[in-house]
């Protein structure tokens, strides 16, 4: 390889490696918003914990309500889904099913690891009126959960 090659070489490498780790950050957005609300819950918090730079989470969810919505689908997929999951259990009854349900979200909500009640509710209590896209979103995801319940 000669020295000019070689210089390419060392300065493509240079840069820094992307590493920023996606579900990483949504795991600890999702534990911020659900321990301290959406409203309490301040880009600079969300900085500090992911140790992302701000204009790094800007680039992948464009705001702070982009990067909630993202964990509202995250817990969605984490948490929510366990529970209807127990209703569609082919093999239990409709009373197995609702018991089955209910203790996957008692489960859900008093797991030491988390924190503690319904991710939704916990989110939802003190928004201000200049939050109610959010309040609209979190009512349509409460509303899906009861509608599963109704169907099954």
């Amino acid at each position: 390889m000669t020295t000019t090659e070689q210089d390419a070489a060392t300065r493509k490498g240079r840069g820094r490696p992307k590493t920023f780790d996606r579900e990483a950050a949504l795991d600890i957005a999702l534990e911020l918003f659900w321990r301290h609300g959406y409203e309490a819950t301040s880009l600079a918090d969300l900085v500090a914990a992911t140790g992302a730079k701000a204009p790094t989470l800007y680039a992948e969810f464009t705001n702070k309500e982009g990067m909630f919505r993202a964990a509202v689908d995250r817990y969605t997929e984490q948490f929510a889904s366990k529970s209807a999951a127990a209703l569609t259990c082919p093999d239990s009854c409709v009373a197995s099913g609702v018991e089955n349900y209910f203790r996957s979200t008692a489960a859900c909500f008093t797991d030491s690891e988390k924190p503690g009640g319904c991710f939704f509710i916990c989110t939802s209590t003190g928004l201000s009126a200049s939050s109610e896209d959010v309040a609209k979103m979190l009512r349509r995801r409460h509303d899906n959960q009861e509608q599963n319940l109704l169907e099954f």
